[in-house]
């Protein structure tokens, strides 16, 4: 065999080489896209549309994410996309596209919440709360929107003057909140049967020093339904996080609940009764 034959040989075996080399390094890998809050909650249900650019040309995937917030599709590394979302959860903000390149991505949403007549169901465990304004006795008003600017969380307590389940949590709401006052706002808005006047005499009576207001025909059709007394916290991003419609029977159960949603650990979540704490934690 001639110099030039082994050569071009050599040649040949080297090529075949590297085209073996490639064709291993060109194996499809895994892409996660996952979407999610400012607060942390992974979004379900979200639908993904994955294209190779913003021109929405060629579609690479398509599909809506699971419990964990996610969708994957597979690609090759190296490869550079372009993520559309639809069907995203009323209050949260999504741009009009996301690019990306990484096997693993995040999107996050921002939350943003509603005008009062935007949105005809604000008590959905869950769910983005309205921007509400009250009018506490005392003439101050408290838009929840200025609230969360300083306080973790604003808390919400329905009742009306006959209510006996109203008058014996009382007490107990009082206690916890001289203990939280400074981290969250307790607002108890009377939608039944209530006066400016009636509602200061009862709060003297019963030293409660929380803001009490008067309710209109908006939160009593919010409260069709529910009992009384009824617990609603809406959480430091504005989502509601607990609602509750019955008394509690004491400060400490009370306690236990304002201190998961002030503590600096907390990440936005959903709680249907207070055994749920101690699982999260």
């Amino acid at each position: 065999m001639t110099v030039k034959r082994i050569a071009a040989l050599a040649s040949l075996l080297l090529a075949f080489s590297l085209l073996c080399s490639c064709a291993k390094e060109a194996e499809p890998c895994d892409f996660t896209v996952t979407v999610k809050s400012e607060g942390g909650a992974l979004l379900e249900g979200v639908d993904v549309f994955v294209y190779t650019d913003e021109s929405k040309v060629d579609l690479v995937w398509a599909g809506h994410t699971d419990k964990e917030g996610s969708t994957s599709f597979q690609s090759y590394e190296g490869s550079s996309f372009t993520a559309f979302l639809e069907n995203v959860p009323e209050g949260y903000a999504a741009k009009e596209s996301y690019s990306f390149s990484e096997e693993n991505t995040e999107i996050t949403l921002d939350i943003s919440l509603f005008s009062p007549d935007e949105k005809s169901d604000i008590l959905e465990l869950g769910g983005v709360f309205c921007d509400f304004s009250v009018t506490d006795v005392n003439g101050n008003e408290h838009t929840l929107s200025k609230l969360l600017e300083t306080k973790k969380a604003v808390v919400l307590n329905f009742w009306f003057h006959n209510c006996g389940p109203c008058r014996m949590e009382f007490p107990h709401l009082q206690e916890a909140y001289a203990e939280y006052s400074d981290k969250l706002e307790v607002i108890a808005v009377n939608p039944m049967d209530g006066t400016d006047e009636s509602i200061s005499a009862y709060a003297e009576e019963l030293g409660l020093t929380f803001p009490m207001a008067t309710g209109d025909s908006y939160w009593l059709s919010e409260m069709e339904g529910r009992g009384y007394p009824t617990t609603v916290v809406i959480d430091r991003y504005g989502t509601v996080g607990f609602i509750h419609s019955s008394a509690f029977s004491s400060s400490e159960e009370i306690m236990k609940l304002f201190d998961y949603f002030v503590s600096d650990s907390y990440t936005q979540t959903t709680v249907r009764n207070l055994s749920e704490i101690n699982d999260i934690k």
